[in-house]
């Protein structure tokens, strides 16, 4: 089977073509529903709980970027389905979600003031839990129709739902889209070497009865500010003048307190939001791997497979810096 690639990296799905921005998952989005009226059903019927059958009504659109000229805003995605609902669809890639000035020029959208639709919502999906949605993007602060947070978990499942009701093509497009989205939404690309390689310490949190490597080590869990950086996906240990392991990231979610879910009583909320990662089974270097003379002692972005066949952290940062030169890579 012939290979497509794109500055060295594979193209496995035709919407790989668009990109993976907040946009290109918008366009995407619009035209496989525009393609296969058996989604807008699940999608219509997760949502709203209405049974509709896109296919035979009249009317029914998918708009993409629509622009409304009082409040100069874009839409991502709107599905209009006539006497049924209005639904404004905002995407967001990782924990983002919108913040008070988008909500407010939502707030003038025509669609969501008319009353000829029973169901009038502004949609957010985005990788957040609907706890924490709640608690930073609260629904009340939305007078105008109804807020509704999801996960992107549930729009997958609406593609799993709508494939049985497919023609063999649009089995095909869903496919291709389900591989996309799986890989876009995240922050994260599977398809990697990297591993963000971090010092641990004995130090505790404040009011905190464990260590820093009681957290890694004890808990396969570790955390950090929203503000150092988006998620990795591996994560390298070192301390003690070495390099302990290195962990794929299983999952990570973003709070504002960690004391309750490692038993800390005594522990304070962050002042601001982290994230949670919680760690696969622990990568060991077959030889022991020691710091050598790293100019940056702290944390370090290196390429997976030096990290396991370098004597030194030292070293694997410098050939994963002569590899940058050579491929610019990144």
């Amino acid at each position: 089977m012939n290979v497509l690639t794109i500055h060295g990296k594979k193209v496995p799905t035709v919407f790989d073509l668009l990109g993976t921005k907040e946009n290109d998952l918008s366009y995407s989005l619009g035209w496989v529903l525009a393609q296969c009226p058996p989604l807008i059903n699940e999608v219509v019927l997760a949502i709203t709980g209405q049974t509709i059958d896109a296919a035979t009504m009249e009317g029914v659109e998918v708009r993409l970027q629509e622009h409304n000229k009082k409040d100069k805003g874009y839409s991502d995605v709107e599905l209009i389905v006539p006497g049924h609902c209005y639904l404004i669809i905002e995407m967001k890639r990782g924990w983002n979600l919108p913040g008070p000035e988008q909500l407010a020029r939502y707030a003038q959208r025509p669609g969501l003031l008319d009353k000829r639709f029973p169901e009038r919502r502004l949609i957010t999906f985005s990788e957040c839990s609907p706890a924490y949605a709640q608690i930073h993007c609260a629904a009340e602060n939305f007078t105008i129709g109804k807020l509704s947070h999801y996960n992107w978990l549930l729009f997958l499942k609406a593609l799993a739902s709508a494939r049985p009701q497919c023609s063999h093509k649009q089995k095909q497009l869903l496919d291709e889209f389900m591989t996309y989205l799986k890989q876009a939404v995240t922050m994260r690309s599977i398809d990697t070497n990297w591993v963000w390689v971090v010092a641990l310490t004995d130090d505790r949190m404040e009011g905190w009865s464990i260590t820093f490597k009681d957290v890694v080590d004890k808990h396969k869990k570790y955390f950090h500010s929203v503000k150092k950086g988006d998620p990795p996906t591996y994560i390298g240990f070192k301390y003690k003048g070495r390099l302990h392991s290195i962990h794929f990231i299983e999952e990570y979610e973003i709070v504002d307190d960690a004391s309750p879910l490692f038993n800390e009583p005594n522990g304070k909320p962050f002042g601001e939001p982290h994230y949670l990662y919680t760690l696969g089974p622990a990568i060991k270097p077959a030889r022991k791997v020691t710091y050598g003379k790293i100019w940056n002692p702290g944390r370090n972005w290196i390429m997976l497979d030096t990290l396991l066949t370098s004597a030194t952290i030292e070293k694997a940062l410098k050939t994963t810096r002569e590899r940058e030169k050579k491929f610019n890579a990144s």
